[in-house]
């Protein structure tokens, strides 16, 4: 007898309890409250990348259109449109923008009459030479090879590190290559580079 009404006792808390409905919004916020943390957190750091990934196109684009709208450029003219794409890439990301992380080649085409591509001077962030002039550039679509033209090319990119994400996805690489024609002249040459 003794036993029974001890079970007895223990089933009608358990009864008890299962009815109980206390604390039950602090158990849901428990198990809701991380996931929307990390929602939260994902969401941030995406729109991050997203507006730093139309940073590296717009950067990729003005630095390649001013360099098109030359006759003929200098590697300082060249160096001041360098920073110019580090300023837009540091305005989109405040606080972990690394600009080591940056890499910019401007690249300038000359395409002879047998529809050849050779590079005529090209430069990186650093003022090296990512290309040697007189190589012939692979790189260029073919809808973009016209005989007697030249090519203006901006190569941007940016390894993205997002502060949170880097545990999960790791860098992210953006880049972009922006091809327009010089506006003046048939190319654009560069005196010194």
């Amino acid at each position: 007898m003794w036993g029974v009404a001890r079970v007895e006792g223990w089933c009608a808390r358990w009864l008890m309890f299962g009815r109980d409905c206390r604390g039950l919004a602090a158990i849901e916020f428990a198990m809701v409250a991380p996931l929307m943390v990390i929602l939260f957190l994902g969401s941030v750091e995406f729109s991050q990348a997203l507006t730093l990934d139309r940073r590296v196109t717009a950067a990729a684009s003005a630095t390649a259109d001013l360099v098109a709208q030359s006759e003929q450029v200098t590697p300082s003219d060249i160096d001041d449109i360098m920073l110019l794409a580090e300023e837009w890439l540091s305005s989109a990301l405040i606080g972990n923008y690394n600009p080591s992380q940056l890499e910019v080649k401007l690249v300038s085409l000359s395409i002879d009459p047998d529809s050849k591509v050779t590079v005529l001077w090209s430069r990186d962030k650093a003022g090296g030479e990512p290309y040697a002039p007189g190589s012939t550039y692979s790189g260029l679509p073919t809808e973009l090879i016209q005989p007697n033209s030249g090519v203006v090319v901006a190569e941007v990119s940016y390894s993205f590190d997002p502060p949170v994400g880097h545990f999960i996805v790791g860098s992210i690489n953006l880049s972009e290559k922006f091809y327009l024609r010089p506006r003046r002249s048939s190319t654009v040459p560069c005196n010194g580079c």
